[in-house]
């Protein structure tokens, strides 16, 4: 996988006080772990042969669910892990592949559930959900407490994580990469690159939009469709402005973070509902899952994993800070040198 941002040679990443994490990140870790511990509960009460919170006692029955349960448990262990690793000094030593992609997948699944609540809270108040969707309510082998409890604790788990890898992000990569400065000092991107990328943002939020009204027409409407469509076009009006540099004003670091969220979100649910609709399981029900919309989901996936690739290796044209793109063949001034991407930058 390609690392997302990478730092200057020779340059090492700016790092904390030998007097520990500060304050904060230990809260943070804290309140991370302690969010973690209503989902491991219910995982491992499951996992050793307890029904409660079913309303199915044979739900989850079988070796699919026993390994389904035992892998989103190591999942939501990983992330308690993660959360006290990346506030230590030993965390900043862990490589960067070994931090990246759990974190993409945890941006992505808890990014998406921080956008998804307020969502469906609207849109539980201003629509009434379909004969369809009030069935697979009716037959839902899981109560509702279970959901409350779960979405709430990764809702929390959500704010202190993804803040713990922010700042980790900013101290490890963004920083010393050179992301923090503004676009209009970057060295423009060629032409054609630039035209595929933007025919990319376009294809994923087209991606998203068609399996909105494909899920509508099955009566299958929900929130979930409706925050891909958002973040899509989030993730894609960050990667058009890293790709046209524009607005000059605006700092590379606020682009990829935009479109590293959104991006995550998308590709991470839409994988997950994707192993959802192609796996049997008590979560899909009876009735057989059309091939379009299981495609769409896998597309989605897909997309949003590339939309963060590419938006890693839009940085690499950098220009020198403070000249315009208008003034590039100007003789640089003088400085330590990256390896074929010209003056390397310090904010």
């Amino acid at each position: 996988m390609t690392q997302l941002v990478q730092t200057r040679p020779g340059h090492t990443p700016t790092s904390r006080s030998r007097r520990g994490p500060g304050r904060l990140r230990l809260v943070l870790a804290t309140i991370a772990v302690l969010a973690t511990l209503p989902y491991v509960a219910i995982k491992i009460l499951w996992l050793t042969g307890s029904t409660i919170g079913l309303k199915d006692p044979d739900a989850l029955a079988g070796s699919a669910m026993e390994v389904a349960n035992a892998i989103t448990l190591l999942m939501e262990l990983t992330a308690a892990a993660l959360a006290v690793a990346l506030v230590l000094e030993v965390g900043k030593r862990i490589p960067a592949w070994l931090v990246q992609i759990p974190m993409f997948v945890g941006t992505g699944l808890l990014g998406g559930i921080l956008v998804l609540l307020p969502v469906e809270a609207i849109r539980s108040a201003v629509t009434t959900p379909s004969a369809k969707q009030t069935a697979m309510t009716e037959f839902d082998p899981i109560a509702g407490w279970v959901y409350a409890m779960v979405y709430g604790g990764f809702a929390v788990l959500g704010v202190a994580l993804l803040t713990i890898f922010a700042l980790h992000s900013w101290e490890r990569w963004i920083r010393p990469g050179g992301w923090t400065t503004r676009l209009s000092t970057w060295a423009p991107v060629p032409t054609r690159t630039r035209v595929l990328t933007m025919a990319h943002a376009i294809g994923l939020v087209a991606i998203c939009v068609a399996e909105l009204v494909v899920a509508t027409r099955l009566e299958l409407f929900g929130s979930h469709s409706i925050v891909a469509v958002l973040l899509s076009v989030v993730a894609g009006a960050g990667l058009i402005a890293l790709a046209t540099r524009t607005p000059g004003s605006l700092r590379g670091s606020s682009a990829l973070v935009v479109t590293y969220v959104g991006a995550a979100a998308v590709a991470a649910w839409g994988l997950f509902f994707f192993i959802v609709m192609s796996l049997p399981n008590p979560l899909r029900g009876d009735d057989p899952i059309p091939t379009t919309l299981a495609i769409l989901e896998f597309l989605r996936g897909l997309s949003g994993f590339i939309t963060v690739i590419v938006a890693s290796r839009l940085r690499k044209v950098r220009s020198v800070p403070g000249r315009r793109m208008g003034n590039l063949s100007a003789r640089p001034a003088k400085g330590p040198q990256t390896e074929g991407h010209g003056t390397a930058t310090a904010e």
